[in-house]
């Protein structure tokens, strides 16, 4: 049995020599393929360059407001020359107050002494509402069909599901609104700007029953169009980071370490090749770009957002083929001239609040601390609201965190509430991260709301695999069969 074996082994490895003679060639040329491919990811790991949509990140930027206001306080007024109910004319003040309020944390209602004036003049409100029919695809069950299992000899029942059109009856209500809307500079009695606003509604209800009203929503929407020309504009952006030896930086800037991340970009030697180079300098540019955004000064934004163009030419320079680097010099250069001709709105209003009121401190709104007047009635922003002490918290958000911050709760505080809460919705953007460690979060706060969010993530992924095993399950035996 002994010699068997041998002889099998030998008379094996004779037969392998013989193939490997007779295909050497084709054995060689293999052989070399696989070193190249074991050799690629640790020559990529030190290439520059772009990785496509694995390299990309969502961020945010914050765009200077249409209006230069000139003060941290603002009052709201609204009139009709129609007959409107009284409560609707305060709901549509509490709601702008609101809606400016919320979207510029430099800006406060008050009831007198404010530094501008808002006056709304409501011109017309209708709403109608008719009988309507409309369609939409849905996905849902669209009959059965039979399986017969030839092993068992018996037949099985499967449902069919697809998209189908469906017949929906019930009301649609319309709406509109006309306004006329003003802001004042109280010190010299500018005005700042007007326009004429006028936002509409369209709701369908299936089944019909009780008329509904759409004031609230107008009113809310209103408000919205009003705040978007008075409170800095946000814009998601898809920005580009390059793999290779910045990678650490750029895991500093993706968790909103920007200050040390353009710490390590700056100390960094430059790389040997220049075309590598220009990565580096693209990302000085791009950190240059996002601190400019979300500088206090308004003045600082433009200084380094125009030192981030001159770190985007400076890429261009060394491979001027790389489309990501026009794009970032383009965007670069837009939001300069918003911030230039912000810059210039607010030369000429304190040009004129000086001739108006000679002793007027004209601080920038930023500088200020939080007014001391009393605010005007109506809602206001559930960041700020004291919240009560629960054992969970639901749909947590990053207003909630800067509401416990802006109240001194403690640290262990936050992290605590933080572990206990239940579908939380942070925003973990690197300009949204910045923005908590600005207002004041500290790193446990920040540890703690990452690690919420990828404990939620892991649920829901164990949830689907769940999902998906039950469905292998269920038809495996049909697929098997």
């Amino acid at each position: 049995m002994h010699a068997i074996l041998c002889l099998r082994t030998r008379l094996s490895a004779e037969s392998i020599r013989a193939w490997i003679l007779t295909h050497r060639n084709r054995v060689v040329s293999q052989m070399i393929v696989c070193a190249a491919f074991a050799l690629i990811p640790s020559v990529q790991i030190f290439a520059q360059g772009f990785a496509g949509r694995a390299s990309e990140i969502r961020i945010t930027r914050r765009l200077p407001p249409r209006v230069y206001i000139g003060g941290t306080t603002f009052s709201v007024e609204v009139n009709s020359s129609q007959q409107i109910s009284p409560q609707l004319l305060i709901l549509a003040r509490a709601k702008i107050a609101e809606a400016i309020s919320v979207n510029s944390r430099g800006l406060a209602a008050v009831e007198s002494g404010a530094d501008a004036s808002i006056r709304c003049s409501i011109q017309s409100l209708h709403s109608s509402s008719r009988n309507a029919t409309w369609t939409t695809n849905e996905y849902q069950k669209t009959g059965q069909h039979t399986v017969h299992d030839d092993t068992t000899g018996m037949d099985q029942t499967v449902d069919d599901y697809g998209y189908v059109s469906v017949s929906h009856y019930g009301i649609l209500i319309e709406g509109d609104i006309s306004a006329w809307y003003e802001i004042t500079d109280t010190a010299s009695g500018a005005v700042l700007d007007n326009a004429q606003l006028g936002p509409t509604y369209s709701q369908t209800f299936e089944g019909g029953g009780k008329m509904f009203d759409p004031f609230a929503d107008l009113a809310g929407a209103l408000a919205n169009q009003i705040a978007t020309r008075l409170t800095p504009d946000r814009q998601t952006v898809i920005l580009a980071l390059p793999k290779g030896q910045i990678k650490a930086a750029n895991r500093l800037f993706a968790v909103g370490l920007w200050d040390r991340a353009l710490d390590a970009l700056t100390k960094m030697p430059p790389l040997k090749r220049p075309e590598d180079d220009a990565y580096r300098f693209y990302m000085i540019g791009v950190v240059k770009e996002w601190l400019g955004y979300y500088a206090i000064d308004p003045g600082v934004a433009k200084d380094l957002i125009d030192q981030s163009i001159v770190a985007y030419a400076a890429a261009r320079s060394m491979k001027p083929r790389e489309p990501v680097f026009a794009d970032a010099a383009g965007r670069a250069a837009a939001a300069a001239r918003e911030y230039s001709a912000f810059l210039d709105q607010a030369r000429a209003l304190q040009a004129l609040q000086s001739k108006a009121t000679p002793d007027r401190s004209l601080r920038p709104r930023q500088q200020q601390g939080q007014p001391a007047d009393a605010t005007l009635p109506g809602p206001t922003s559930a960041a700020i609201q004291p919240i009560s002490v629960s054992s969970t918290y639901y749909g947590l958000t990053n207003d909630a965190i800067v509401g416990w911050l802006r109240l001194a709760l403690p640290d262990r505080e936050i992290v605590a509430r933080i572990k206990a809460s239940r579908q939380s919705l942070f925003d973990l953007s690197p300009s949204a991260l910045y923005e908590l460690r600005q207002t004041g979060a500290t790193e446990p706060i920040i540890q703690a709301m990452l690690k919420q969010q990828a404990g939620l993530h892991r649920v829901g992924a164990a949830r689907l695999i769940l999902a998906l095993a039950m469905g292998v399950m269920t038809y495996l035996p049909l697929i098997l069969r």
